[in-house]
């Protein structure tokens, strides 16, 4: 018999056990989309914002949005997107949150 899991995935008798990154919208696409080569991140003003500009729509719809981010914020990630973040954003976030104490 087939059910349905907390997910809305159907599965067999048992419910499957899923990590966040299992439903991750992202899962479907290339990597490299959240990890643009660095000189695409460092030339011209705004550089940054067009390089992740495709990642972060796909971040805006997805359902772990923020288990994605608290994971890289806690592991210190230094590249990438992640939960709809950037490096940059991650750090700043970081600081305020030491400075907060």
């Amino acid at each position: 018999m087939r059910q349905r899991d907390r997910y809305g995935a159907w599965g067999i008798d048992t419910p499957r056990c899923e990590t966040w990154q299992d439903r991750a919208a992202c899962r479907q696409v290339d990597p490299e989309l959240f990890f643009p080569a660095v000189n695409d991140v460092t030339g011209s003003p705004g550089a940054e914002t067009r390089a992740y500009a495709k990642a972060k729509k796909i971040c805006a719809r997805c359902p772990v949005r923020s288990q994605c981010a608290a994971y890289a914020l806690a592991r210190d990630e230094r590249y990438g997107l992640w939960g709809g973040m950037t490096p940059r954003q991650r750090q700043r976030l970081l600081n305020r949150m030491k400075a907060a104490g």
